[in-house]
């Protein structure tokens, strides 16, 4: 499954609104019920989760607006359609059999890879937020505000690219003054990424100051040499 930064995005944005990062059951219900209207025990068959679990996030998504009872049958709503709509451009098509409803294998692999994709969106917007301060370190509480998310979940998403043992975009800091306080700032490797994702957003107007100061360091350094 490819996903593009704006579909990195989008998974964001659905999921600042319903939180589907903590709550994976409720993504999963959703992604089966699609356009159809399911029973519980279709429901059951189609995600494996246990009856009980089903229940519980069915009626929290009725509680979000995203699904909607008619007998013994939920059904999306026109919000919870919006939102699938929005995730189908993620997922391809090619459905396999899982009971007696079809669930597409492109959606089992993308409802397991959700907090995958959505922590490296995170990452991606904090990543932008730093390197565009020129990568002066920022406290957790002003990036998680910037992406209206909580420092807690923030630092959760992050956590997976400041470890050594993963891929170590970012690297933490700690005020002197406030040893509590919890800043980031981009590792070699962040930078190096960074410019290679956002060199194109840079104005004319810096790249040409910044090709000024490279010409300017090598004439002195021209100029020391020659002494």
């Amino acid at each position: 499954m490819t996903v593009t930064l704006e579909g990195l995005e989008v998974l964001r944005r659905i999921d600042s609104v319903v939180d589907f990062s903590r709550a994976t059951a409720q993504l999963k219900i959703l992604l089966a019920i699609d356009n159809s209207t399911l029973t519980v025990t279709d429901i059951v068959k189609a995600t494996g989760l246990k009856r009980k679990t089903v229940l519980d996030a069915l009626r929290k998504l009725e509680i979000k607006d995203l699904v909607r009872k008619v007998g013994d049958k939920y059904s999306l709503s026109p919000e919870g359609l919006r939102i699938y709509d929005a995730l189908k451009g993620l997922v391809k098509t090619g459905n396999i059999p899982v009971g007696k409803i079809k669930i597409s294998g492109e959606k089992v692999a993308f409802y397991e890879s959700y907090d995958k994709l959505l922590s490296t969106a995170y990452m991606l917007l904090a990543m932008k937020i730093i390197g565009d301060s020129d990568n002066k370190p920022v406290t957790i509480k002003k990036l998680a505000a910037k992406l209206h998310v909580s420092p807690l979940t923030l630092e959760e998403h992050l956590r997976r690219f400041t470890e050594t043992n993963g891929l170590k975009v970012f690297e933490k800091v700690y005020d002197l003054k406030h040893p509590r306080t919890v800043m980031y700032r981009l590792t070699k490797l962040g930078l190096k990424l960074y410019h290679t994702i956002y060199a194109r957003h840079i104005s004319n107007r810096k790249k040409l100051l910044i090709i000024e100061v490279i010409a300017l360091a090598i004439l002195v350094l021209l100029y020391l040499i020659l002494l």
